[in-house]
């Protein structure tokens, strides 16, 4: 609960920020396969680069979101563009995933330390951290949020298989019977 007001806190004001006019017109609210998204350009994403770029999986989230992100198409003055996305919905996406992101890291230092206060600070430290504001606040770096969640499942799943795979092994050795030593010379 504390990782998640502390996000909340930091991250607020995001939600009523607009788009950047970095990479966000050509990857999201200029992007003609996802104005509106069909199931065709969705197919596209994963079987063409769009703008020499191919990352399918973030195309395909963004093309869910832009999928209930659609407003009355208006120029928005600060971009010099005509807009039919909400951006806030974006914001809100990458905001989820970074909190996804926060407490992987939380549940994975926890799991190796087995220490919540440790594990506390350390995903606190990891969700507050100021370099994490571009992913963040950026609607087309939404793509680095969601690899943040794969890489940090990664490490999450082995450290739960190694100790189930542990488990299971000292489980074995505790049930095998004891040979009896003969006491012969």
């Amino acid at each position: 609960m504390i990782l998640l007001i502390a996000i909340f806190i930091v991250y607020f004001r995001i939600f009523s920020a607009g788009f950047v006019l970095l990479d966000d017109d050509f990857q999201v609210y200029a992007n003609p396969f996802l104005n509106p998204p069909t199931l065709q350009s969705v197919a596209r994403f994963w079987q063409h680069a769009y703008e020499q770029l191919y990352v399918p999986l973030a195309y395909t989230i963004l093309a869910a979101i832009a999928s209930f992100a659609g407003v009355p198409q208006h120029f928005d003055s600060s971009l010099g563009h005509a807009v039919s996305l909400n951006p806030a919905a974006f914001h809100v996406a990458s905001v989820a995933l970074h909190f996804a992101n926060t407490w992987l890291c939380f549940r994975l230092i926890r799991l190796l330390t087995g220490r919540a206060r440790t594990a506390l600070l350390c995903s606190l430290v990891f969700a507050l951290h100021p370099l994490q504001m571009e992913s963040v606040a950026w609607a087309s770096e939404l793509r680095g949020l969601a690899s943040g969640v794969f890489g940090l499942l990664a490490p999450n799943a082995f450290v739960l298989y190694r100790r189930a795979a542990d488990r299971a092994r000292s489980r074995t050795l505790l049930l095998r019977p004891r040979r009896r030593r003969s006491r012969t010379p």
